[in-house]
């Protein structure tokens, strides 16, 4: 543990509270009063500085997620096995497997490596060992974003497929399910704790999962709204 580093205040806040501890950093960061609450966790210059620069950088990736949401998705091209079996970087792989121009792949790559979320070495990109997951949870409106970046993305899947299936009746990869129905707040909240169950038990296998052997990058999207909200 390092000299000057105060678990017991940590330990304060990371217990069961609400709101979260990333939603306290959020609210502390709005204000600009996230320094002297740092402040109070360090007393070594050294240590606060180091804080500092890794939340500058964090800071940096989201307002790039902000500006072009499709980025999420290209570390997850990196990670594919097809990828990694390249002998050097190939223009427009990222671009086919995630749906976006050429231009969009050059800017996604730029961005990424700009805030060292990815590295290029012998002729391909990696991703950065801090960047297997950037936390937009505290940021309702940028999680919005990227959210509807990709359901705009399986709007155009679904679209083309229905222009390209020759027989109806053939399965798809892709997983498309819809149902609409009357329901009341009991209801509604039910089928929200069933969700966050769902994505528990998906997030705990994409975890487990070995992914040396991927090959393609996958969205999971599945939503409960109201047609008529405006």
């Amino acid at each position: 543990m390092p000299v000057g580093f105060n678990m017991q205040k940590i330990d304060n806040l990371t217990g069961k509270q609400s709101p979260p501890l990333s939603i306290i950093l959020f609210i502390l960061k709005s204000k600009g009063f996230l320094h002297y609450f740092l402040q109070c966790l360090f007393t070594q210059e050294a240590l606060l500085k180091h804080f500092s620069i890794e939340f500058s950088t964090h800071n940096l990736r989201l307002k790039q997620r902000w500006q072009y949401p499709f980025v999420s998705g290209v570390p997850r091209c990196l990670e594919m096995q097809s990828y990694r079996n390249l002998a050097e970087h190939k223009p427009g792989f990222i671009a086919k497997t995630l749906g976006l121009t050429l231009e969009q792949e050059k800017q996604a790559l730029e961005v990424l490596e700009s805030s060292n979320a990815i590295y290029k070495k012998d002729g391909k990109y990696f991703v950065a060992m801090d960047n297997k997951r950037t936390d937009t949870y505290a940021d309702r409106h940028l999680r919005n974003r990227i959210i509807s970046h990709w359901l705009k993305r399986a709007n155009e899947v679904v679209e083309q497929e229905s222009k390209t299936i020759e027989n109806i009746t053939n399965e798809s990869e892709n997983i498309w399910s819809y149902r609409t129905f009357a329901s009341t707040p009991q209801l509604r909240q039910q089928i929200r704790e069933m969700t966050v169950a769902f994505y528990a038990s998906v997030r705990s296998a994409i975890e487990q999962y070995d992914d040396s052997q991927s090959d393609q990058v996958s969205v999971l999207s599945l939503n409960l709204f109201s047609p008529g909200a405006n």
